[in-house]
């Protein structure tokens, strides 16, 4: 019976490749084609050549190298290629485990996203958040913000400005302090329209009070310090 020969290009396109990975194949003897024309040195190969590269491409699904492969496929004893192909198929089959456990991981992870995003989506606007450690000013039955509650508020900030041991707080004090103008501070937040009278008088009270208890007292130490040396 005659045999039927393949071009290259239609033997790549049969065993899925390129024309470049044959000639590679052809180069290092794992697969040869079974024909070469001796006047144009066209390569031509057989179903069985196919079937040679088919085994090939699997074999290298399963990570195995071109040299091993090749050195399968020089065995003449039937048995030992069977053994071989078991043990590769049980390699196989322990990948598509390790596969399935991650997309299990996966689903589940995507599903606790879900639910959250579906959580946020029918709340309102309303979702938890996390936030940094910080502090914050509460009260039940404050109704006007004074000095002396805010200073509460502020005193954590006074004993690290007063160490007076930060050379570049110390310097940053003494260019920024005498530039503040508390009129102008007070007059720029009556002209500011969107705020209700308490909100105004929250924001002067405070800023008054981070003046007179906080940033004054520490500009007149550093100055001190500065004049003492």
């Amino acid at each position: 019976m005659k045999k039927s020969y393949f071009s290259i290009g239609d033997a790549a396109k049969q065993a899925h490749m390129t024309t470049a990975t044959l000639r590679h194949y052809d180069h290092i003897g794992l697969v040869k084609p079974s024909k070469v024309d001796q006047y144009t040195n066209y390569r031509y190969y057989t179903v069985e050549d196919i079937t040679r590269l088919n085994t090939v491409h699997v074999l290298q699904q399963m990570d195995l190298p071109l040299q091993e492969i090749k050195k399968l496929l020089e065995y003449d004893d039937l048995e030992k290629i069977v053994e071989f192909l078991v043990q590769a198929e049980k390699k196989a089959d322990e990948k598509i485990a390790a596969l399935q456990y991650s997309k299990s991981k996966i689903q589940l992870a995507r599903a606790n996203y879900e639910r959250k995003l579906a959580i946020r989506k029918n709340s309102n606007g309303i979702f938890t958040k996390d936030m940094p450690q910080r502090v914050i000013l509460l009260s039940d039955t404050l109704e006007v913000p004074t000095l002396d509650v805010l200073w509460n508020y502020l005193n954590h900030f006074y004993d690290f400005l007063m160490e007076g041991q930060y050379e570049d707080c110390n310097k940053a004090l003494l260019q920024i302090v005498p530039g503040i103008r508390m009129d102008m501070i007070h007059d720029f937040l009556k002209d500011i329209p969107y705020l209700s009278d308490l909100q105004r008088t929250f924001y002067q009270t405070y800023i008054q009070a981070r003046w007179e208890k906080l940033q004054l007292p520490a500009y007149e130490q550093a100055a001190g310090q500065t004049e003492s040396c």
